[in-house]
């Protein structure tokens, strides 16, 4: 995954200095401010029978977009204390060596070999690594990841999306996330030549991450989005669908509609497809026939203003269309005891 053309592209630290990285941990200032927000101590400094010279720690990093890809490699094992909210969702993946997280929340994973790490990057969170370690860190803004969720469910978040800290990335599902994070980084060593140097290409890109982390990944509301696709349509779909309740018995434009909806008509009627299984014109119809069924019931209209109430120019329409969808005739339900 990390190659040397990887690192190359990337802007690089090294650390050879043990009090940078000691209790002040001056290393983290040399950080990027959207990354600088670690404090880094050894736990096993250099022995006297060993160099006392040499890298000590290699960090790299790059943005692309929104995005932050990170590399750490530490000749020793070192306690790393995040000590502001980053409002960031890491994806570690272990090259080398061994390292546990502990979240505020207490949730404690551990990540060697194949098994990697997600978690948030709140204030507070500590990570312990072994020595002879090496990580490859994706850093993707929890905002992302929480709007593509409440989209998703349709729903305002009570609480933010917890992601269980250990993930095996060779999981069928977590592989594909993996693979994802392969093909940045391909991407990312082909310079400005690359993804990176197409803005919508990247924004795409980020989003088709951001929906498998969510499908693919154990967190907080797998089991909400395990649930049957009606418990999961989209706010639009909803929104159209409260707007035909309202306006049923007023003339609906479908351009009115997608504006109630918040999207584009052609986007509504896919979503309604997918969702649904029919369309916006025909949920109107059933809505329709609904409330003309619960006038004929109350038994107070004729049959012909009863149609006319609700947009049936033509009672014969309506009684065609009425007898497909309860199986009687309009005259009948209303002759009914």
């Amino acid at each position: 995954m990390v190659s040397k053309r990887l690192i190359e592209v990337m802007t690089v630290f090294d650390v050879v200095d043990p009090e940078e990285i000691g209790t002040d941990s001056r290393v983290s200032g040399r950080f990027p401010s959207s990354n600088n927000k670690h404090r880094y101590t050894l736990r096993n400094g250099p022995r006297r029978s060993e160099p006392q010279h040499g890298v000590l720690s290699r960090f790299a990093m790059r943005h692309a977009g929104d995005l932050l890809l990170g590399f750490v490699a530490d000749r020793y094992g070192t306690k790393v204390e995040i000590t502001a909210d980053m409002n960031r969702l890491c994806l570690g993946t272990m090259l080398t060596g061994a390292m546990d997280v502990r979240t505020v929340g207490g949730a404690h994973g551990v990540a060697s070999g194949s098994t990697g790490l997600v978690y948030r990057g709140d204030a507070a969170t500590r990570l312990h690594t072994g020595d002879g370690n090496s990580r490859f860190n994706l850093w993707v803004p929890v905002e992302r990841v929480d709007r593509a969720l409440r989209a998703t469910l349709g729903i305002d978040l009570k609480r933010p999306v917890e992601f269980e800290p250990t993930v095996d990335w060779s999981a069928t599902g977590a592989a594909s996330v993996q693979g994802l994070i392969q093909y940045l980084c391909a991407e990312m060593e082909r310079g400005e030549a690359g993804l990176l140097a197409n803005p919508m290409a990247l924004a795409t890109f980020t989003d088709l991450l951001t929906q498998g982390l969510l499908n693919n990944l154990r967190h907080s509301y797998s089991d909400r989005l395990s649930v049957p696709h009606q418990a999961t349509v989209p706010r639009s779909v909803r929104r159209a669908e409260e707007y035909l309740r309202a306006h049923a018995s007023e003339p609906v434009r479908m351009e009115d509609l997608a504006a109630a909806a918040g999207c584009s008509l052609r986007a509504l009627q896919m979503a309604f497809r997918r969702f649904r299984d029919t369309t916006p014109r025909a949920v109107l119809l059933d809505i329709r026939l609904d409330s003309a069924r619960a006038d004929l019931v109350e038994g107070v209209l004729p049959v012909a203003q009863v149609a006319a109430r609700w947009g049936f120019l033509s009672v014969a329409r309506f009684a065609a269309a009425y007898e497909r969808r309860f199986g009687e005739r309009p005259v009948e339900t209303r002759r009914a005891p």
